[in-house]
């Protein structure tokens, strides 16, 4: 009876040994999905790969899918005759395109406390943040992909980054503005090409 319970216990310690050393391993894998607070979205890939991880970063950016739209410029009113600046409307589409990032590839290792990979190669190290279960990387926070949603949410501040750039761009041909020598413009269709997300899936 001695030895059977004596069994039962070990059994018990080798299974709660199996998970303690299993808990955080994992905490790594997947997709991530990370904001700069600007113009730039990174996916980030963490896959295990035996007793490594093997790392991907990818960085985008919307970019134009032409060259912004210059308003046409006119004579003062005292050379010219029948030119005159004029209401215009542009209607400008973003291209959602991949950058280089600074981590392409890399393999990295889990620390002994199983809350870091180091990178090394002057990359930093990847910390995963218990309280939110978030990841940290050169000053950028990672967000699982756990849903469309996630990557939905980053895209939105990425086109509300790039409304007002344009904004910053066009203030100065706007109705309101004080030059005359130049078409005022008003901002038309924004649109948004997302499609560079899907083809990389």
């Amino acid at each position: 009876m001695k030895n059977i319970l004596k069994l039962s216990l070990l059994m018990i310690a080798l299974v709660a040994l199996v998970i303690t050393s299993g808990c955080g391993k994992n905490n790594f894998e997947g997709t991530w999905i990370g904001y700069d607070g600007d113009k730039t979205m990174y996916r980030l890939s963490v896959q295990e790969n035996g007793d490594s991880y093997l790392i991907t970063e990818d960085a985008y950016t919307y970019k134009p899918s032409k060259d912004y739209p210059t308003p046409a410029g006119y004579l003062p009113s005292f050379i010219r005759n029948e030119n005159k600046s004029k209401n215009v409307t542009f209607d400008i589409n973003f291209v959602l395109t991949k950058q280089k990032a600074d981590l392409t590839s890399a393999t990295a290792q889990l620390n002994k406390d199983k809350d870091q990979l180091i990178v090394g190669k002057g990359l930093g190290n990847v910390h995963f943040i218990e309280k939110d279960s978030t990841l940290l990387f050169n000053g950028i926070r990672f967000k699982k992909e756990t849903s469309q949603d996630i990557t939905n949410n980053v895209l939105k501040q990425l086109q509300f980054a790039m409304n007002q750039e344009l904004k910053v761009k066009y203030h100065q041909y706007g109705k309101r503005g004080l030059n005359n020598l130049r078409d005022h413009v008003i901002l038309g269709n924004i649109t948004f090409d997302d499609s560079a997300l899907t083809a990389t899936k």
